[in-house]
């Protein structure tokens, strides 16, 4: 049977980025709506298992419960497993202090990539699409919080277990194979409210740019194409270049920038600092730009971040840990051995608590719940480092940078400098902002549970 040109260019995508393996079953995230429907019948095109997956956010009434319906409906037309599940989207926004759209993202990949897991699917599939990829770059020269301040959408995110295949499609290209395949789907009407700063990019922003050039979307996918090469070409450079101008070895080293002005001038030296202090010492966009304060300041002049202490000596910027600073710049973790007790970590303050297990535990932001018998060792807080890592949060395989999981939550300024972890003697088992490792969830088994309330 002869292929759509839509399956043979998610096939030849899938091939370049070696995204899926045949034979293998995907779990397909599907709303209901043209892209992700249009998604399960090109898989299924090309001969891949599958298996769908919906949330029900119940923001929209019935017309949710009627996407749900629908999804339920087209599984059992192709006679494929499906799974659903329903958020009380808006209270858990309240709950942890977030957006609707931001509570939902949380809500949504944490669902699948547990589904994922538990039932040993290759991979969760999305149907992002270029159409996709042209509002994410205008939305992150906006909102960008990086030095990479062009950010499409990647193939492959989440640690490998998320993949995205229609990434090559444009929008029009999967209504026509929907349309010429007479295939029905919902329509969301909450996409067409240009309140949300991303409808306002598609309905607004894009169309506005056409009297600029007839398709902008198109122009800004083949742009961040090339951008994307070149992005890796500067990176190599960039990290050959730095090298030369450091002394010592991370964390404790001397950046010598008298000389990196000397040589490059003062836009290339703040370009390199940007990306070096990022990568090494994984910095947001505005620390770095903190820091960087120090580049006009008199010698001695210091500045703090989370873990790290960078200080102006002479023609040198020096990085630290914060435990090898001055006295008294550093803040040492504390045991949390008395409960119930109040303990203090700088400007933080922690309750901790216990009781009897109770399942679900409650969803709340800065609140951690775990598994008291499960912990090993003793149970501390402390500020978070660069460099570390959460093994097996809860609901993914692998491990997880604390930087990522605080960029993922949006987490930048101040709640990000001062953002805590809760360790045993075996690693970290929770990073402030909702990344629990597996090992310590509560669970319907859990006979007490373990409450820390970090507050300030």
């Amino acid at each position: 049977m002869r292929r759509s040109p839509q399956a043979s260019t998610v096939a030849r995508y899938i091939a370049q980025h070696a995204l899926l393996q045949e034979g293998k079953p995907v779990l397909v995230a599907c709303s209901g709506g043209p892209d992700s429907v249009a998604l399960v019948h090109i898989l299924q095109e090309l001969g891949y298992p599958l298996a769908l997956a919906h949330c029900n956010f119940q923001l929209r009434g019935e017309e949710s419960n009627a996407d749900e319906q629908f999804v339920v409906a087209l599984a059992q037309r192709h006679a494929l497993p499906v799974y659903t599940t329903r958020f009380s989207t808006e209270a858990a926004a309240k709950a942890a202090k977030e957006s609707i759209q931001v509570a939902a993202r949380r809500l949504r990949y944490d669902f699948l990539l547990a589904l994922c897991a538990k039932h040993k699917y290759q991979a969760v599939v999305t149907a992002h699409h270029a159409d996709d990829v042209a509002e994410t770059l205008i939305y992150s020269l906006l909102r960008s919080k990086t030095p990479q301040v062009l950010q499409g959408i990647p193939p492959i995110s989440w640690e490998g277990r998320v993949r995205r295949p229609l990434l090559t499609c444009r929008k029009t290209d999967l209504l026509i194979y929907l349309e010429n395949l007479n295939i029905p789907y919902r329509t969301d009407s909450s996409n067409l409210h240009t309140d949300y700063l991303r409808n306002h990019i598609r309905h607004v922003v894009l169309p506005a740019l056409q009297t600029i050039a007839p398709d902008p979307a198109a122009q800004l996918i083949e742009r961040y194409a090339l951008y994307q090469t070149q992005e890796a070409i500067a990176a190599q450079w960039l990290r050959e270049t730095c090298a030369k101008y450091v002394l010592g070895h991370w964390p404790t080293y001397k950046l010598l920038v008298a000389a990196m002005l000397q040589d490059h001038g003062p836009e290339k030296t703040t370009a390199m600092l940007h990306y070096f202090l990022r990568e090494q010492a994984e910095l947001d966009y505005d620390e770095v730009n903190e820091v960087l304060r120090l580049l006009e300041a008199q010698t001695g002049k210091q500045i703090l971040t989370a873990a790290l202490a960078f200080t102006r000596q002479g023609d040198m910027l020096v990085g630290m840990r914060r435990s090898e600073a001055a006295a008294g710049s550093a803040l040492p973790p504390i045991a949390l051995t008395q409960v119930p007790h109040t303990y203090t970590l700088g400007p933080r303050t922690l309750v901790v608590s216990a009781y009897a297990g109770s399942w679900p535990p409650p969803d709340v932001a800065q609140h951690a719940y775990l598994d008291a018998d499960k912990l090993q060792g003793i149970l501390q807080a402390r500020i978070w480092l660069p460099g570390d890592k959460i093994v097996q949060p809860h609901g993914l395989h692998g491990s997880q940078k604390v930087s990522d999981v605080l960029t993922n939550k949006k987490i930048s300024g101040t709640a990000r400098t001062h953002a805590l972890v809760l360790t045993d003697d075996a690693g970290i088992v929770y990073v402030e902002h909702y990344r629990i490792a597996a090992r310590v969830a509560v669970g319907p088994d859990t006979k007490q549970v373990l409450r820390v309330v970090m507050d300030g």
